[in-house]
C-alpha cells in the first residue's frame, strides 16, 4: 500500500505528495498486475482494514477484474465517527513538543514521544470495552500475557510505533479519513456506486469494532447486488479481522473458503 513505509511513502519516496488516495493505491496495483506480472483477473481481492477498504475501490474503479472481494473490517465510506476519532492520534503526534511543527526531519531524531503518544491515543479504540473489561491483555487464558495495563500500552502500542515514520502515519490516516467509494460518483451517491458493483461481496465487520460497526456494513449489503453480511462475533474489536486470536481466525477461514467455493 502506497504510504505505509515499504511501498513508494514519504519515508522513501523525495517529494512524495501530501495527498493520497485509495485510487491511487489501487491503480498502482492494477498496473503492477496487468502490466509487470500480465494478470488479467482475479478470483478475489480480500482485504482487512484500510486494505477492506481498498476492496471496495477495486470493485468500483475495475469492476470486471475481480469475481469477488472480501472487506473484513472496513467500509466503503469512513464515517465521521471514524474520521473523528483518527483526529486523536494525528493531533497527539502533531502537537508532541519533539515533532515540533515538522521541524524534527532537519534535527535529525525521530520524534518518539509524538510517536508513543499516537500509540497511547489510537490504544483503547483498536479493542472493545469488553475485551478491557475481560483483562484480555493479561495472563487470562486467550490473553496477550502483559502483567498490567500500562505494560500492554507500552510495549504493544508505544514501542508498536516506535519504528513508523510519523509522516508515513499521517498521510495514511488522511488517506484513510478520505476513504469514500461514492466519491467515484460525479453526484457522490454511495449507495449508487455501491448497487453498480458487479462482484460478489462478503462483508465481514466485527461486532464490537469501534471504527467501522456492522450499522455500516449492514448498508452496504443492503445496496450491493451480490453481497453477504457476516459478522464476526467477537470482542476482539477492529483486530478481530486481522488475525489476533484463533478462534475469530478460524471463524473467518470457514466463511472465507464457504464463500469461495
Amino acid at each position: 500500500m502506497l504510504g505505509n513505509g515499504e511501498s513508494a511513502s514519504p519515508s522513501t519516496t523525495p517529494s512524495f505528495p501530501l495527498r493520497l488516495d485509495y485510487r491511487d493505491c489501487v491503480r498502482a496495483h492494477h498496473s503492477l498486475l496487468t502490466q509487470h506480472l500480465g494478470i488479467s483477473h482475479l478470483d478475489a481481492v480480500i482485504g482487512f482494514s484500510m486494505g477492506a477498504q481498498q476492496a471496495y475501490y477495486w470493485a468500483c474503479i475495475f469492476p470486471a477484474f475481480a469475481t469477488s472481494i472480501i472487506p473484513i473490517c472496513g467500509s466503503a465510506r469512513t464515517s465521521p465517527h471514524n474520521w473523528a476519532f483518527l483526529e486523536g492520534p494525528k493531533a497527539a503526534l502533531v502537537n508532541s513538543a519533539d515533532y515540533a511543527d515538522g521541524k524534527y526531519k532537519d534535527r535529525g531524531v525521530k520524534p518518539l514521544r509524538g510517536l508513543h503518544a499516537f500509540g497511547r491515543a489510537y490504544c483503547a479504540w483498536a479493542m472493545s470495552a469488553a475485551w478491557f473489561r475481560q483483562r484480555l491483555w493479561g495472563e487470562v487464558e486467550g490473553g496477550l500475557g502483559f502483567e498490567t495495563l500500562e505494560e500492554f500500552m507500552r510495549g504493544a502500542w508505544e514501542v508498536g510505533f516506535e519504528k513508523w515514520d510519523p509522516e508515513d502515519l499521517l498521510v495514511l490516516a488522511r488517506m484513510w479519513q478520505r476513504g469514500d467509494v461514492g466519491s467515484l460518483r460525479a453526484d457522490g451517491d454511495l449507495g449508487r456506486a455501491l448497487g453498480e458493483v458487479q462482484a460478489r461481496v462478503l462483508v465481514m465487520p466485527c461486532r464490537t469494532d469501534q471504527y467501522f460497526p456492522p450499522e455500516d456494513s449492514e448498508f452496504e449489503a443492503e445496496h450491493l447486488r451480490y453481497g453477504k453480511l457476516v459478522v464476526i462475533e467477537s470482542v476482539w474489536g477492529h483486530i478481530a479481522g486481522g488475525g489476533a486470536n484463533d478462534v475469530d481466525t478460524a471463524f473467518m477461514d470457514e466463511q472465507i473458503a464457504e464463500f469461495l467455493q
